[in-house]
């Protein structure tokens, strides 16, 4: 047999080994994000005043200002940005004129806005602010209105991305009003 021959194949087969194992370290290597997981606990919340209940992640506080008003806040902070805080708030809306979708589609027709019909959530009608993440929930036992400040911060953008702290917030704050119910 020729010694030139088998040398070339014995290197191929040697290359081709190599590039195998170190494909295998490549694209099995997992990520350490993807392996570590999490599980954040949720409390919940009852206010008797109100009749509401729902659910929070436990790194947040929650506040009942009145009988009309709840607070919840988030310990984010950024010493760059002191007076950055970000909250999410639930309110009885005291004005009776805000019981109807119309009286609401009214009044935001007259700030340049409107709603989006987000469906019903047990007999509340939930109407969404279209340029924000403010919410109405219209029912039997009044208007509640529900948004967060994550659209309104100043420096939201500079924070926000490089950070993540947007997607975050608004997760724990979207789950929040998911889980939202009325007695």
């Amino acid at each position: 047999m020729n010694q030139k021959g088998f040398a070339k194949i014995i290197l191929i087969v040697i290359i081709l080994v190599i590039l195998g194992v170190a494909g295998y370290f490549v694209f099995t290597k997992q990520n350490p994000q993807q392996s570590s997981t999490t599980k954040e606990t949720l409390l919940n919340y009852y206010s008797k005043e109100l009749g509401i209940s729902f659910k929070y992640s436990s790194d947040l506080k929650v506040y009942q200002q009145d009988e009309k008003n709840i607070l919840i806040k988030t310990p984010y902070t950024n010493p760059e940005h002191s007076l950055v805080v970000i909250q999410m708030g639930i309110s009885k809306a005291s004005n009776p004129q805000l019981a109807t979708k119309e009286s609401i589609d009214s009044l935001l027709k007259s700030l340049g806005q409107t709603t989006i019909e987000q469906g019903y959530k047990g007999n509340y009608q939930i109407l969404k602010v279209s340029t924000t993440s403010q919410y109405y929930f219209l029912g039997s036992k009044g208007t509640f209105i529900i948004g967060d400040s994550l659209e309104t911060i100043p420096w939201k953008e500079d924070i926000f991305q490089k950070e993540g702290v947007y997607q975050v917030y608004r997760l724990k704050f979207d789950a929040i009003r998911d889980s939202i119910n009325f007695d």
